[in-house]
């Protein structure tokens, strides 16, 4: 639980700093931090896969509980990015 709310806490001043730094709306700003852990989720995924680093025994478990988690960050950054982009009016709220 604390890792969640610590997790969750980071995104807060990402979205934060990510605002003030290059004068974004704090809903732009987030919607680049959910891109962000997507990405960040991809780049280290082999370490999943069968012989990486956190599954050395070739767990299927483990690969398909990663790749769930990818897909459910893909298509959460997919409805931010469609928030973001329909309702333009949510732009005025920022640093």
């Amino acid at each position: 639980m604390i890792q969640f709310v610590v997790f969750w806490i980071w995104i807060f001043l990402l979205t934060i700093l990510g605002s003030w730094l290059f004068e974004l709306s704090f809903a732009v700003s987030f919607a680049f931090v959910t891109i962000l852990i997507f990405f960040g989720h991809l780049v280290t995924l082999d370490e999943d896969l069968k012989g990486g680093w956190s599954n050395p025994d070739g767990d299927t478990k483990i690969r398909n509980t990663s790749l769930t988690e990818l897909a459910a960050k893909l298509i959460f950054s997919i409805v931010v990015w469609y928030v973001v982009i329909a309702f333009p009016e949510l732009s005025v709220y920022g640093i």
